[in-house]
C-alpha cells in the first residue's frame, strides 16, 4: 500500500471520527428515553436457579469458533430427544420436540424473550480484530467460490437446499451477496482494461478438441497444453487488491456497521439489525451516535455478560470447554451422543392417520419392483430400519476406509521414492495400477502425479498424465491447508439439517473437472503406457481392502436409494412446512456412543472441523484471477503483517467489543480458579494424535455423503425458507 494510499485512508478515518465525535458530545432526548424504557422492558438478565432442567441457549457470535463448540461438545453432551431444531436460517422453535432444552443461533439477545423463562445463555467471545478479520476473510471466500454462477443459480443455491446454507445465515446472507457483487464489478473493470490494453485474457488460453469434445488450454510461451488450468502463477496482497473490496476500505462502509462492529456488545445486547425486538433499529442509532446512551448500553452489556452462566473464549478454546462442562454440569469421561439422522423424525398434526396407504417399490423391500401397498405406519417402521442398516455399514466404512487411505498414501510413496530411483538410474518411472472392474479409478489428492511435455508444434497436442494408484472407494479433493486456524466456524454450505436435532453431512463443492486424464492411447506421439501392476509391499492388501470397501459402499448406496424412495412419498413433512412438532421415532439409546467420551469426541471433532474448514479455505480463490493470472489467498502470516494504522482503526470501530471481551477473559479466568477449587474443573482428554483418532467413532447421516472419501449423489429435498428479509 503507498504512502498516498495511507494519506487518504487517514483522513478517511479522521473525517469519520470527527462526524462520529460530533454526535456523541451531543446526546439528544429521544435516546435517553429510548435507553430508560430498554432498561426496564429488557434490562432484565436470565438467571435460572436450578441447572439440572434448565433451557440452554448457546448465543454463538459469528467468528468465534462457536460451530466448533456447539458441534463438537454441547450437541454430543445431549441425548437426540433434548435438541431443539437448528435455527441458524430461521427460528424452529414451533417445529423442535416437546421439551427439547438446547439451541444454538446467531439471534442475539432478544430472543430469551421468546424461550422458557428457566433458560440459561452460554456464550464465545473473541478478540475483535481478529474477528473482524475472519469475518472480511470468510465472506470473500463464500463469495469467491461462486463467482462463476450466474445470479439465478446463486440465488437458487441459497433457496434450495436441503441443508441451512450459509447465504441463509445472518450476517453472511447480506455479506456474501454484497462482495460478490462488488467482486463481479471489479473484474468487469479488469477485463475492460486488459482489452483496451490489447493484453490476453490469461497467459493459459482456453481452446476446445472437437474430437474430444472437452476444453484444454495452451501456453504460448511455454508451448504447453494441459486439460486443467494451472493455479495463478502471482499472489497479490489478500487485504489491497484490485479483485475484491479492500480491507481499509470495508470496515468503513455501512454493511460492516451494520454486521460486523461491535457485533459481540450488540448481539449481548439484542440490539443487532436480526433482533426480534421492535425498539433494537433506534437503540443501535443511539448507540453509535450518543455518548451517555452509548455507556450505558456498554454497562448493560457488562452485566448481562456477568450474569450468564459461562463464557468462553476462542483463543483458549479447550479450557472454555473443560469451564463449561463443570459449569453445566457434564462428565468429560461419560459416553458421548451421535447425530440423528433427519429420518428418525416426523412432524405430525394432531390426529395424523398412521394406516393410511401408500404405495412402496423399493427394490430391496419389493425385489420384483412391483407396486406393494403399504401403510405410513409400516413405512415408517422399513424407514427407521433402512437407516438403521445405513449408520451401521457407515460405522464399518468409517474404520476401513481411512485404513485404505493410510495404505495408499504408504505405497504412493514408496512408489515416489522408486520413481526418484529409477530416474536417477536412467530408467523412467514406475507405472499405474490396474485395478478390477469393481475398482474404476477415479483420484485421490496425492495419489495423482502429473507430468506436462513440452509441446514442439501448434495446434498443440494435449499432454497426457501419469498416475500412481486409484481407487474406486476414493474420489478427488483439491482442498488443502491454510494457516488462518480457528476460523473452523460457519463453514459455508455445512450449517445444521433443517431437521431437529440433526447434523449436515457436507454438501460439497462443486463438480471438478476430470485430472489426470490425458488424450485416449496411442493418439500422440509420447503417450505413456497403459496402467501395470504395481508390485508394492501392499499390493494385495489394497487391493482385497479397497473391494472390501467398494461392496460395503455399494450395499450402503442401495440402501439410500431406498431411503430417498420412502422420502419421496407422503411419509414424513418436515420443514419447511411441517405438520407438526418434530418427534423421535427411535429412544435416545440408539445415538448412545458408550465406546468415546464426551471429552474424546470433542478432541477429535474440534481437529476434524479445523482440518475441513482449512481444506475449503484452499481452493477458494481458484476462480478469482486478474486478466493476467494474479490472484491471493489469506494466511495468518499476513494478518500479522497487516500495517498497525489499520488495525488501530479496527479497534477504534469496536471500542465496546474490547471492553465485552477483556471482561470475558476475566469471567473465564475467575471461573477456572472458582471450579478448580470445588474439584468441578476437569482434565480434558489430550490432544487426538494419528493412531489415537481411528479408534473414535464417527457416524455419519447417510442420507447424503457419509464418512466414506467416496461421494455419491444427494438426494433433493425441500429447502427451508429465509428467515429474515434481506437488508
Amino acid at each position: 500500500m503507498t504512502n498516498t494510499t495511507y494519506q487518504t485512508f487517514l483522513l478517511i478515518a479522521l473525517l469519520a471520527n470527527l462526524n462520529r465525535a460530533h454526535a456523541l458530545f451531543w446526546p439528544t432526548p429521544t435516546c435517553s428515553k429510548l435507553v430508560d424504557r430498554y432498561e426496564t422492558e429488557y434490562g432484565k438478565h436470565v438467571t435460572p436457579k436450578n441447572k439440572s432442567d434448565a433451557f440452554i441457549f448457546f448465543l454463538h457470535v459469528p467468528r468465534t469458533a462457536g460451530k466448533t463448540y456447539a458441534t463438537c461438545f454441547l450437541r454430543a453432551a445431549l441425548p437426540a430427544s433434548q435438541r431443539c431444531s437448528p435455527s441458524y436460517d430461521l427460528l424452529r422453535l414451533n417445529v423442535s420436540q416437546e421439551g427439547c432444552r438446547y439451541l444454538v443461533s446467531h439471534d442475539d439477545y432478544s430472543l430469551t424473550s421468546l424461550l422458557p423463562e428457566n433458560t440459561l445463555v452460554v456464550t464465545q467471545l473473541r478478540d475483535p480484530v481478529t474477528r473482524v478479520l475472519s469475518a472480511y476473510e470468510f465472506a470473500i471466500e463464500v463469495a469467491a467460490r461462486r463467482i462463476k454462477m450466474d445470479d439465478e443459480k446463486f440465488f437458487k443455491t441459497a433457496k434450495n437446499m436441503t441443508f441451512v446454507n450459509t447465504l441463509n445465515v445472518w450476517p453472511w446472507s447480506h455479506l456474501v451477496p454484497w462482495f460478490r457483487k462488488s467482486m463481479q464489478v471489479h473484474l468487469a473493470d479488469l477485463n475492460a482494461q486488459a482489452k483496451e490494453e490489447g493484453a490476453r485474457a490469461r497467459t493459459w488460453t482456453e481452446h476446445f478438441d472437437n474430437r474430444r469434445n472437452r476444453t484444454y488450454y495452451w501456453n504460448k510461451e511455454l508451448n504447453q497444453s494441459v486439460w486443467k488450468l494451472p493455479p495463478a502463477s502471482k499472489m497479490v496482497h489478500p487485504y489491497s487488491n484490485v479483485l475484491v473490496t479492500p480491507l481499509f476500505d470495508w470496515i468503513e462502509t455501512k454493511e460492516a456497521q451494520d454486521l460486523i462492529h461491535e457485533g459481540a456488545t450488540l448481539q449481548i445486547l439484542g440490539l443487532t439489525n436480526y433482533s426480534h425486538w421492535k425498539s433494537a433499529t433506534a437503540l443501535r442509532k443511539c448507540f453509535f451516535e450518543d455518548l451517555d446512551s452509548h455507556r450505558r448500553l456498554v454497562d448493560v452489556a457488562k452485566q448481562r455478560l456477568r450474569s450468564m452462566l459461562h463464557v468462553g473464549l476462542t483463543e483458549n478454546l479447550d479450557q472454555s470447554v473443560a469451564s463449561m462442562a463443570a459449569g453445566l454440569g457434564f462428565n468429560l469421561s461419560s459416553h458421548s451422543h451421535r447425530s440423528a439422522n433427519r429420518n428418525y423424525f416426523a412432524y405430525d398434526a394432531p390426529g395424523f392417520d398412521m394406516e393410511q396407504v401408500i404405495t412402496f417399490n423399493a427394490s430391496r423391500y419389493v425385489p420384483t419392483g412391483e407396486m406393494t401397498p403399504i401403510t405410513i405406519r409400516e413405512a415408517r417402521h422399513l424407514l427407521v430400519k433402512y437407516q438403521q442398516e445405513a449408520d451401521a455399514l457407515n460405522k464399518k466404512l468409517g474404520t476401513l476406509e481411512p485404513e485404505l487411505q493410510e495404505l495408499v498414501d504408504k505405497e504412493d510413496a514408496w512408489l515416489e521414492e522408486e520413481d526418484n530411483k529409477k530416474k536417477e538410474e536412467g530408467q523412467g518411472g514406475s507405472t499405474s495400477r490396474e485395478l478390477g472392474t469393481a475398482s474404476v479409478l477415479d483420484g485421490i489428492v496425492g495419489w495423482v502425479k502429473k507430468s506436462v511435455a513440452v509441446l514442439p508444434t501448434w495446434p498443440p497436442k494435449v499432454v497426457a498424465t501419469t498416475t500412481s494408484r486409484t481407487s474406486s472407494s476414493m474420489k478427488e479433493s483439491d482442498d488443502g491447508v491454510s494457516d488462518t486456524d480457528l476460523d473452523n466456524d460457519d463453514d459455508d454450505e455445512d450449517e445444521e439439517s433443517v431437521d431437529s436435532g440433526t447434523s449436515s453431512p457436507s454438501t460439497g463443492g462443486e463438480e471438478e473437472d476430470e485430472e489426470g486424464e490425458g488424450p485416449e492411447e496411442g493418439d500422440n506421439e509420447g503417450d505413456l503406457p497403459s496402467g501395470e501392476k504395481i508390485d508394492s509391499p501392499w499390493a494385495e492388501e489394497i487391493e482385497a481392502l479397497d473391494a472390501k470397501v467398494y461392496d460395503l459402499q455399494q450395499k450402503r448406496d442401495a440402501i439410500k436409494r431406498d431411503i430417498d424412495t420412502l422420502l419421496a412419498m407422503p411419509l414424513v413433512k418436515g420443514p419447511p412446512m411441517p405438520q407438526g412438532p418434530a418427534k423421535l421415532l427411535v429412544p435416545d439409546s440408539e445415538f448412545e456412543d458408550k465406546k468415546t467420551s464426551l471429552g474424546a469426541f470433542y478432541r477429535h471433532c474440534s481437529k476434524s472441523a479445523t482440518k475441513k474448514a482449512a481444506d475449503k479455505r484452499r481452493g477458494a480463490f481458484k476462480d478469482l484471477v486478474t486478466p493476467w493470472h494474479e490472484s491471493f489467498g489469506f494466511s495468518s502470516a499476513q494478518r500479522k503483517a497487516l500495517h498497525p494504522t489499520i488495525v488501530q482503526r479496527i479497534r477504534e470501530l469496536n471500542a465496546a467489543d474490547l471492553e465485552i471481551w477483556e471482561l470475558g477473559k476475566q469471567l473465564l479466568e475467575e471461573a477456572l480458579v472458582e471450579q478448580a477449587a470445588d474439584k468441578t474443573l476437569q482434565e480434558l482428554p489430550p490432544p487426538v494424535e494419528a493412531e489415537d483418532e481411528k479408534n473414535v467413532t464417527t457416524t455419519k447421516p447417510a442420507s447424503g455423503s457419509s464418512s466414506s472419501v467416496r461421494s455419491t449423489p444427494k438426494p433433493k429435498h425441500a429447502t427451508a425458507q429465509a428467515g429474515r428479509d434481506e437488508l
